[in-house]
């Protein structure tokens, strides 16, 4: 059996891709069996967690992307730096408690909250972003279609939903109490 016929059945791409520029590297550092192996399987590792971090950004569905280390938070209060610094450890996720982002309009809620959904990708959570508005629509249809466990489901499986634009809507009835109901109201306020 040939290197890629079995780097593929056992599936391992960086290997497949890159083994003969890998034994010819190997060969020209004169690197023994240990060493070598030790250097394709850290570099196999590597490709792997990149890939898997690059599907979780891909799944969640961000409108864009933002990162922490890009993220000002001088313009705020010390009062809510310190919050914000409290959600960046992302301990609110494995206590399955819920955050909520208050602020007028350019107070760069959207960016943070962005941020922190690709720092949790990077740390190995499932995320989903999505707009409000969009989401009281997906939840009105999934109820008036009788699809509502399905939705359900689909938002239960990952660790993280971020909401985005939630100040930006108004509520008819249908829309209010589905929301209600799906959604609970325990929440950390941050004021930005």
């Amino acid at each position: 059996m040939m290197i890629e016929e079995a780097a593929r059945e056992l599936k391992l791409s960086y290997t497949r891709e890159y083994h003969d520029s890998f034994i010819k590297e190997v060969n020209q550092r004169g690197l023994n069996f240990e060493e070598a192996l030790t250097e394709l399987l850290t570099e196999e590792v590597s490709h792997r967690r990149n890939r898997s971090y690059q599907r979780r950004i891909t799944q969640a569905k961000f409108q864009q992307k933002k990162y922490l280390a890009d993220f000002d938070d001088t313009v705020f209060p010390e009062t809510s730096r310190k919050q914000l610094r409290v959600l960046t450890s992302l301990e609110f996720i494995k206590r399955k408690e819920n955050a909520i982002l208050i602020g007028n309009p350019g107070t760069s809620k959207t960016h943070f909250s962005i941020a922190i959904g690709i720092e949790a990708c990077l740390q190995g959570f499932n995320v989903q972003f999505v707009n409000a508005p969009n989401l009281i629509i997906q939840l009105k249809e999934a109820v008036t279609q009788s699809q509502f466990v399905r939705f359900k489901r689909r938002f239960e499986s990952v660790d993280l939903v971020i909401i985005d634009e939630l100040g930006y809507l108004s509520f008819d009835e249908s829309g209010q109490n589905s929301y209600s109901i799906y959604y609970p109201t325990v929440m950390t306020k941050v004021q930005l």
